[in-house]
């Protein structure tokens, strides 16, 4: 017996315009990954440009699409593609500054189990200065990023990781080993779970 439905389209759970970044919450991560794949490849249909960190064979699809992907033994070139497009929101935000009619195209960020392949990397001296470079790039996008088309899309063990700045700059969507949901808010608890039929 098949445990999963099918994924939902993104658009029937993440618009990026309003809700930011997009988080992937569940129980199993095979889940978190199937859907961030799925979904990073509709983002990459869509022309989107999409650059992910994470298992290659899982994400390997993207670089064919537009972008790249980059391994968990890539975190020295991820780190710094992760500068380019910081680098490139600065230069987006001086063209919105100087009121310049400018063209955004949409940037993803994927990353899949990111704690893992960045604790794993971190373990090399050598590579514990690529590792900063990404979370405080990582950072940088999910705190400004949204406003010039830059969006974080990013596998989570559980909601409760995501620290109060991240759940305001993003949405959380659950999956489960049957359905996925989406949290709306929920009058009692100010959280609440919709499944997606």
């Amino acid at each position: 017996m098949e445990a999963h439905t099918e994924i939902p389209s993104l658009d029937q759970c993440w618009t990026p315009a309003t809700d930011g970044h997009l988080y992937v919450a569940g129980e199993a991560k095979a889940e978190n990954t199937t859907a961030l794949k799925h979904w990073a490849r509709e983002l990459a249909e869509d022309s989107w440009e999409v650059w992910g960190l994470g298992d290659q064979t899982e994400l390997a699809e993207l670089s064919a699409a537009g972008g790249g992907v980059f391994g968990s033994g890539e975190v020295r070139q991820f780190e710094v593609k992760m500068r380019e497009i910081c680098e490139q929101m600065d230069r987006r935000y001086a063209h919105l500054e100087n009121r310049k009619n400018v063209e955004l195209s949409p940037v993803a960020i994927v990353v899949d189990d990111l704690d893992r392949v960045l604790n794993r990397a971190a373990n090399d001296p050598e590579l514990q200065g690529p590792v900063e470079g990404i979370r405080f790039s990582l950072a940088a996008c999910q705190r400004i990023g949204r406003t010039v088309g830059v969006h974080v899309l990013k596998t989570v063990h559980s909601g409760p990781e995501l620290g109060a700045d991240e759940m305001a700059m993003g949405k959380l969507v659950h999956v489960t080993l049957a359905r996925i949901f989406h949290r709306v808010p929920d009058e009692r608890s100010g959280l609440g779970t919709i499944p997606f039929t």
